[in-house]
């Protein structure tokens, strides 16, 4: 109860402070780094996931529509950091700790986010725009999610370890935030990070390979792929689009689809070359 109590008594200081002085992305305080520097522990390599000139979505009551349904495959070699093993010396955890970053079922990819790009008019958002990550074990979790243009996160902590984690924009390698981990049940707002199409990786500085990833989408066509590579988009509007899929250790792979009334497409195959990307900068 008084780890609950501490987390939104830090809550209601971090929203008031940033209310009385106007915070933004950036400025606030011990919320945000005011340099904005380049995140140089990532383990990502920095490209723009999201383009963002994207058109602006709008919101329709669609008379027809359809869905998108698929598999992404990766037939290359696996990552060097797919697997991370660490000893309870090196973790800081006081346990060993095991860090899985690529999976996959043959060559059917798991753990990609699979999204229309040139979306322009389509059904409505999701109602709830509230979403969390949460740092249990010196782990994050969910490990990839995607989430509303405008809504909120909210960083909890439960481990009794202190960590300067740090939440950067994988288009620029430049530092959005940063997440001061120094008590059990302690809770950390953001302000505007979700402000605009984006994606973020979210990574403990003294662990890099303890990280999560967010992809921040201004409409609701996307899905992220199962145990067995499969995904599937519904309710999408006819019409010609480029669907994009993504994994943080391969980049991205994009792919022109055409939407017909009434007329699904099923079995769709994405295939990210059989290379996985370059080292981190």
């Amino acid at each position: 109860m008084k780890d609950i109590v501490r987390g939104l008594t830090f809550v209601l200081s971090v929203v008031g402070v940033c209310s009385f002085l106007g915070c933004s992305r950036g400025e606030a305080g011990d919320v945000s780094k005011k340099d904005g520097g380049e995140n140089t522990d990532s383990t990502s390599v920095y490209f723009e996931v999201v383009p963002k000139s994207n058109p602006i979505y709008q919101t329709m009551d669609l008379t027809s529509s359809s869905s998108i349904e698929g598999t992404v495959v990766y037939d290359g070699p696996a990552p060097a950091d797919s697997i991370i093993q660490l000893t309870a010396d090196m973790s800081a955890c006081n346990k060993p700790l095991e860090i899985s970053n690529f999976s996959r079922d043959g060559n059917r990819l798991a753990q990609a986010v699979v999204f229309l790009l040139d979306v322009k008019i389509g059904k409505r958002l999701p109602l709830e725009k509230r979403y969390e990550i949460r740092k249990s074990g010196c782990s994050f979790e969910p490990r990839l999610q995607v989430v509303s243009r405008g809504g909120g996160v909210i960083f909890f902590s439960s481990d009794n370890v202190i960590d300067d984690a740090s939440v950067v924009d994988l288009a620029t390698g430049k530092v959005a935030m940063y997440l001061p981990f120094s008590d059990p049940g302690q809770v950390i707002p953001s302000i505007d990070l979700l402000d605009a199409p984006a994606a973020f990786e979210v990574s403990v500085d003294a662990r890099p390979m303890s990280n999560a990833y967010m992809v921040v989408l201004d409409h609701p066509y996307y899905s992220i792929t199962d145990k067995s590579g499969k995904f599937s988009i519904r309710d999408v509007p006819p019409g010609l689009y480029t669907l994009r899929a993504w994994h943080p250790k391969l980049g991205t792979v994009d792919k022109v689809i055409e939407v017909q009334r009434g007329k699904g497409l099923e079995e769709l195959m994405i295939s990210f070359p059989a290379k996985p990307l370059n080292q981190p900068k």
